[in-house]
């Protein structure tokens, strides 16, 4: 703003002087008056003398701005509001023009979104709530948690791209975007099989193992070791939903969203740039209005750029009609519960069920797993891939505007809420259409995770402990004290293989780009499933390919990037948890085996003081995290 008002103020000046130029000439009768005129015009200049040199070099400055400023960007069309699409717009706001195409009815996110307390039911009309309690509480459905290592920490050149990511979410931390999960607050559960002997058949029992204990200071140099990267490897979470996550890309934003916007997978991109096979490389340089992005039978804006920041069915089909033949072949996809070993030739992706009830407090659950409790990951089980209790993830404490129950009316503070994701495999046995799910479906699928969770979890961590959990032992107990209890089905749920296409001079030590991108249609495409199954795959693909965009010349020149040599991979990561690539001690052997707490211990410390207060000690929990946790 200082060099744009010294600028202006000096082109006035000029003006002024040249203005006393032309009015001295017509005042002058002869030469010498024609002297006298330039005379007091190099006067006037001379006064200025001491500002020349600064003002032209400012008025250069400031021409090269305005040029900059009043040139037309380039603009950019993202397909899919998830966190690639979103951390692709982000990055490139602010060189390109863009405009992010999303399905969302509430907000965006994809598979990292939330229920927020009153969210608007799909009719928008006066009717109640499709769901009258959980309507009420604050849950994630899909994506639960963050995984992250501290940027102190080192790493191996396999896992390096991640540095980035680690930097953003310590950003957010500091934010108070995310936080950390508490320690002795997240768990996995495994399967220990007992062989069988000359009187007994086999027998599976389920241990539970910490994955965040607290840190030592008396320990050996060895431990110390160990447990210095197991501090430095954590589980976050957003303080106000996954969705908050989302919030924090949108916030303060210059790119545009288009929210609930369907566009149709047959017809919803045309290509109307230069002629294919060779595209914009025949113009030496880019085209303009590439591509127009259609929805409901109207043309909703036309692009120089194209961004696929989706996958499934719908990406497939979106591009099967365009010249773009090579990114077409990429998104083709095949849905199944798993792949192959080594990686298979298409994009696969699994499903899965999300179950979220409600129950009064205590409960079974709340009564049997540790009070700290909020995720636990259940490994080499039919049915069962994670358990998350949401109102120790957010107390209603936290929500915005909250009150006191006196004054509210309710008793949200006694009951709690729980999601379970099932495994892929059983979301393939019972699949069913994801939007219309019938409600033999919705009944069958709660009361088979339900059921699984009381008789492989409760009853074994418990260990039939009828001190603090007197209906330990009877069948269908915690179903009977379900209050409401919501199904969901992620039919594109988690990529089982990673497509690994040539770096070009997108990545470092022989990294695989992470994206892809054909110069010739202005089309470019992101995803987890082009880096990592995880939220941190899906942030740095689209960071990735928002930097190629601003680094490239879009010239003839431009090369392709992501397809050369490239093959599918599969997650081994995704293969041994089912729901996503976890960076941690999910992944680490020694570590698993460093913070192993068994199930009887859990039971003790159950026993020793935290089952008959449970109720109380959550809730002092609650008032504790009303002083840590942002209200939202």
């Amino acid at each position: 703003m200082i060099i744009l008002g010294v600028t202006l103020s000096t082109r006035l000046n000029s003006v002024l002087s040249f203005s006393a130029i032309v009015t001295t000439m017509q005042d002058a009768k002869t030469i010498k008056g024609l002297r006298m005129a330039a005379v007091a015009a190099s006067t006037s200049t001379a006064l200025k003398g001491k500002r020349k040199d600064t003002d032209t070099k400012r008025i250069t400055e400031n021409n090269d701005m305005n040029n900059t400023k009043n040139h037309k960007k380039s603009t950019v069309a993202i397909i899919g509001g998830g966190i690639a699409g979103l951390s692709c717009a982000r990055h490139l706001q602010h060189s390109y023009d863009v405009t992010v195409y999303d399905t969302g009815r509430l907000r965006p996110g994809g598979r990292c979104s939330s229920r927020q307390p009153n969210d608007r039911p799909k009719d928008d009309g006066e009717k109640s709530m499709e769901y009258p309690l959980l309507s009420r509480f604050r849950y994630d459905h899909a994506a639960q948690f963050i995984t992250s290592t501290k940027a102190t920490a080192t790493r191996s050149k396999r896992t390096n791209w991640r540095t980035s990511f680690d930097r953003q979410v310590q950003d957010w931390i500091d934010q108070d975007v995310l936080r950390e999960s508490p320690p002795n607050s997240m768990y996995v559960f495994e399967r220990e099989t007992k062989k069988a002997t000359t009187n007994t058949d086999d027998t599976n029992t389920w241990n539970a193992n910490c994955l965040n204990p607290p840190s030592s200071t008396e320990e050996s140099e060895e431990s110390n070791s160990t447990a210095s990267k197991q501090e430095q490897q954590r589980f976050c979470y957003p303080s106000s939903g996954m969705s908050s996550l989302v919030d924090a890309l949108v916030t303060d934003s210059i790119f545009d969203i288009r929210q609930d916007v369907w566009v149709s997978p047959s017809s919803g991109v045309r290509y109307q740039g230069p002629p294919p096979p060779q595209g914009s490389m025949a113009k030496n340089g880019i085209a303009t209005e590439s591509w127009s992005v259609r929805a409901q039978g109207r043309t909703l804006g036309k692009h120089d750029h194209l961004i696929i920041a989706h996958n499934g069915k719908c990406a497939d089909r979106l591009m099967s009609k365009t010249p773009a033949k090579d990114v077409h072949r990429l998104l083709r996809t095949n849905f199944n519960d798993r792949v192959s070993a080594n990686g298979g030739q298409r994009m696969t992706l699994n499903s899965i069920y999300s179950l979220t009830f409600c129950v009064k407090s205590p409960s079974l659950l709340s009564q049997n797993l540790p009070e700290s409790f909020v995720g636990g990951f259940v490994q080499d089980h039919p049915r069962l891939g994670l358990v998350t209790c949401q109102t120790n993830k957010y107390p209603t404490s936290t929500y915005e505007g909250s009150v006191t129950n006196s004054k509210s009316g309710n008793d949200d503070d006694n009951i709690e809420v729980w999601t379970v994701l099932s495994t892929a495999t059983f979301a393939k046995k019972n699949k069913a259409p994801q939007e219309f799910l019938p409600e033999d479906v919705v009944q069958n699928v709660t009361r088979l995770l339900v059921d699984s969770l009381e008789r492989d979890i409760l009853q074994q961590i418990g260990a039939g402990d009828t001190n603090t959990n007197p209906n330990a032992d009877v069948p269908g107990a915690l179903q009977n004290e379900i209050l409401e209890s919501r199904v969901q089905l992620w039919g594109a749920g988690v990529p089982l293989n990673v497509w690994r296409g040539d770096a070009g001079k997108a990545s470092t030590n022989g990294a695989a780009a992470g994206f892809v991108h054909d110069p010739r249609y202005q089309v470019g495409v992101c995803g987890d499933w082009l880096q990592e199954a995880s939220i941190a795959g899906a942030w740095t693909s689209g960071h990735r390919l928002a930097q190629h965009l601003i680094d490239t010349d879009h010239s003839s020149a431009s090369k392709y990037v992501g397809f050369k040599k490239g093959h599918f991979e599969a997650s081994q990561s995704v293969r041994q948890l089912g729901l996503a690539s976890l960076d941690g001690p999910m992944n680490s052997e020694k570590i698993m085996q460093s913070t192993t707490q068994s199930s009887p211990q859990i039971a003790k410390n159950r026993r020793n003081g935290s089952g008959n207060n449970n109720n109380n000690n959550r809730k002092n929990n609650r008032n504790r995290s009303r002083k840590e946790t942002p209200t939202a």
